[in-house]
C-alpha cells in the first residue's frame, strides 16, 4: 500500500468546493484492520465555515468534521 500523506487544502480552494470561507483546523489519518484482514485507511478533517472572514471560529459559525474510510480491496 502506498504511504499516504496528509495534505492541508488551501482555504481558497476549499471555499470553491463548499462555499463560504472553509478553514481546515486539523486532519488525521490512521490505519484500521477490518474483520476480513484488510487494512483500511480512515481520514478525518475538521474545520469551520468562516462566514465573516476574520480567520477565527466565532459563535455563530458552523464547525464540521468529515471522516472517510477507504478499503482499497482488489
Amino acid at each position: 500500500m502506498k504511504k499516504l500523506e496528509n495534505k492541508k487544502i488551501e482555504k481558497s480552494k476549499m471555499s470553491r468546493l463548499i462555499g463560504g470561507g472553509f478553514v481546515q483546523t486539523s486532519s488525521t489519518t490512521r490505519n484500521i484492520q477490518n474483520p476480513n484482514g484488510y487494512t483500511c485507511v480512515q481520514t478525518t478533517v475538521d474545520g469551520y465555515n468562516d462566514d465573516n472572514g476574520n480567520g477565527k471560529w466565532d459563535r455563530n459559525e458552523t464547525k464540521s468534521t468529515c471522516s472517510q474510510i477507504d478499503c482499497n480491496v482488489n
